[in-house]
């Protein structure tokens, strides 16, 4: 396949006569991956599907639903003192929200307090 037939195939996609899918599977047969193609499709001005807009929207803060966390492994204790490891610190955090947090350059940030001294 050479540059001619790529332009073809991708001004036919533009066109609609041919789908994005039977682009990227049509590449792939020679030996070009699915990322690639669709880089080659955003160069050649194709239009990308759009993310969906999230369909939950809460009407205020922390209003809405159960909470539901996906772990590797359960928490053992729910106590902040005993706590071992991060499963139970990660849960502990939920119930025990602390005045303030450390940030990534080493200074405090309020969570419960409104300002810090």
């Amino acid at each position: 396949m050479d540059e001619h037939a790529l332009r073809q195939l991708i001004a036919q996609v533009k066109l609609g006569g041919l789908t994005r899918r039977r682009f990227v599977q049509g590449l792939g047969a020679f030996g070009i991956g699915a990322p690639m193609a669709g880089r080659l499709l955003g160069a050649g001005g194709v239009a990308q599907a759009q993310t969906p807009e999230p369909e939950f929207k809460p009407t205020r803060r922390g209003g809405g639903g159960i909470l539901r966390i996906l772990m590797w492994d359960a928490p053992t204790l729910l106590h902040p003192h005993f706590g071992r490891g991060l499963r139970d610190f990660a849960v502990q955090r939920i119930f025990y929200e602390p005045l303030a947090a450390p940030a990534a350059d080493g200074t405090f940030v309020p969570v419960l307090a409104e300002e810090l001294p």
